[in-house]
């Protein structure tokens, strides 16, 4: 998996655009080690750590979760404002976002 080379290569920063219920963060290999900033529609990440604070003591101390509307905010300053370090290489995965978006978000 490219994301897990990634990690043994170095990578520290990752970012899960559209994450939804992923769970990369809990069971990736190495992503500890990483700041992870999942990012998905304001509505579905209240979902989601509301699903995360019943599972789990507490939420992973590496993980930013950012609410981001694509539609309307940009992407690098949701990014830049929770500390992401734009000097640095990052690992994207981005999966299942651009569909739901007009061309004009996506381009």
């Amino acid at each position: 998996m490219a994301l897990v080379a990634a990690l043994e290569r170095g990578m520290d920063q990752v970012v899960i655009v559209g994450a939804g219920f992923d769970t990369r963060a809990y069971r990736i290999p190495g992503i500890d080690r990483a700041r992870v900033f999942e990012i998905d529609l304001p509505r579905l990440q209240e979902r989601k750590l509301k699903a995360i604070d019943a599972l789990f003591e507490a939420r992973l101390p590496m993980v930013e979760y950012l609410s981001v509307d694509f539609e309307t905010q940009d992407l690098a300053d949701a990014l830049r404002s929770h500390g992401m370090d734009f000097s640095r290489p990052a690992f994207f995965v981005w999966e299942g976002v651009t569909q739901y978006l007009r061309a004009t978000a996506v381009g």
